[in-house]
């Protein structure tokens, strides 16, 4: 019998395979992940994931032409304090404090990763 968070997965696995939510649905799917958290659990990840690839393209200036601007720095900013809120919230939920180490990390590493890109550093 399938889980509550396995049917969540499994809807989101049914999107077209070029859309974040498929490929969310993948990704949680080869982690076991249906099985560990519920529905409200995972869609607390699929929300901190999506806030954290939306980050990313906003610290990294993807999908705007040129050199990032500084007038862009408040939009970059509020998407990085919208990303650690909802982090903050999958944080605190039982099947995350429950959640093996080993299995955290590798969480992290596949939905949770926000970094600036080398060429846009500031030195």
């Amino acid at each position: 019998m399938k889980t509550d968070g396995q049917k969540f997965l499994d809807e989101l696995a049914a999107l077209p395979c070029n859309c974040f939510d498929h490929r969310f649905a993948e990704s949680s799917a080869k982690l076991g992940l249906g099985a560990v958290f519920d529905r409200n659990e995972l869609k607390l990840l699929y929300e901190a994931s999506l806030r954290a690839l939306l980050c990313h393209l906003a610290i990294n200036g993807v999908g705007t032409p040129g050199p990032i601007r500084a007038e862009e720095e408040p939009e970059r900013r509020y998407s990085e304090q919208q990303f650690m809120g909802a982090r903050e919230l999958l944080y605190a939920s039982p099947g995350w404090q429950n959640l093996a180490e080993a299995l955290r990390e590798r969480v992290e590493s596949n939905f949770l990763n926000v970094f600036v890109n080398q060429e846009n550093l500031a030195w």
